[in-house]
């Protein structure tokens, strides 16, 4: 809803280091609230890609795509719902990650899972064979670009809440290692 995806943005915003472009997919959501939030990304300069009634695969895949016909190089890639939020200090501990261990490839940290169930979601670094069985990487990981490009997109025949887990498992089966930083 609105005030979710509002508050998503607003994490962004006040991120510390500012991401290199941020690309926001419209699937074609109609409610005032987020369609004042969209308008605001604009005005940012934030690229709006729309992507009408589309699955969610598809709608990430056409944010890829929109940031590499933008001729930006990004360090990596993170995707977000409009139900997560982020510490301000997020990218930059990513991207200082990013720049210091050549071989990571996918950056997770925990989580703090607010609402009727409000938990600490702590886990491990992801690592073979326990990624296998269940995925020990936030939704919202990070992708280093190059990991990205070998592993390969999205891929459109996993269902909802499995795509990211199957591309974390791709980034690693290429032979990137994967980290969890101790801090929500």
């Amino acid at each position: 809803t609105g005030s979710f995806f509002d508050e998503c943005l607003q994490s962004i915003e006040l991120q510390t280091q500012k991401p290199a472009v941020v690309v926001i997919v419209d699937n074609g959501i109609n409610e005032m609230q987020t369609l004042k939030t969209i308008d605001r990304a604009r005005r940012n300069e934030w690229r709006i890609v729309q992507k009408r009634n589309t699955e969610l695969v598809l709608a990430k895949n056409a944010g890829i795509e929109a940031v590499l016909c933008s001729g930006l190089n990004p360090i990596g890639f993170l995707f977000l719902s409009g139900a997560e939020r982020l510490q301000p200090d997020f990218v930059a501990v990513c991207e200082s990650v990013f720049q210091r261990c050549p071989e990571v490839g996918l950056f997770s940290c925990w989580a703090h899972y607010s609402g009727t169930h409000d938990k600490i979601w702590i886990r491990p670094c992801p690592s073979f064979p326990y990624q296998w069985i269940s995925n020990e990487a936030v939704s919202f990981s990070a992708v280093r670009s190059e990991a990205l490009y070998e592993a390969g997109n999205f891929r459109p025949v996993m269902n909802r809440g499995y795509e990211d887990w199957d591309l974390f498992n791709a980034v690693m089966a290429a032979g990137w290692a994967a980290v969890t930083v101790p801090r929500i």
